[in-house]
């Protein structure tokens, strides 16, 4: 059998996430941001603050939000959804990791 892809509407699509976790500019820690882009070769996300400047972080200080949109990467007992897009649903605190729901 054939899978349909829902289609998506476009305006439940977040990029956002909480700064958390930084100890030189901890003033920044508890802001929302917007998540610009993903530079994979310095393995960072280009973020606008709320004053809207631009800073790079790592994505150990970033805490996304439900629904975000996220392709997924790393996976190694389950590689094949390596490279699948889907979106945020909730955050294990204690291990860091996203459930995510595939939505693509």
């Amino acid at each position: 059998s054939q899978s349909r892809k829902r289609k998506r509407d476009e305006s439940s699509i977040h990029f956002s996430a909480t700064i958390s976790g930084l100890s030189s500019s901890s003033p920044l820690n508890g802001q929302t941001v917007e998540i610009i882009t993903f530079d994979s070769t310095k393995q960072r996300y280009q973020v606008r603050l709320e004053d809207g400047n631009i800073i790079s972080l790592k994505p150990c200080n970033l805490i996304l939000k439900p629904k975000t949109v996220v392709q997924i990467c790393g996976l190694q007992s389950s590689p094949q959804y390596n490279q699948e897009w889907g979106e945020v649903v909730d955050q294990d605190i204690i291990t860091g990791r996203y459930c995510t729901q595939s939505t693509w």
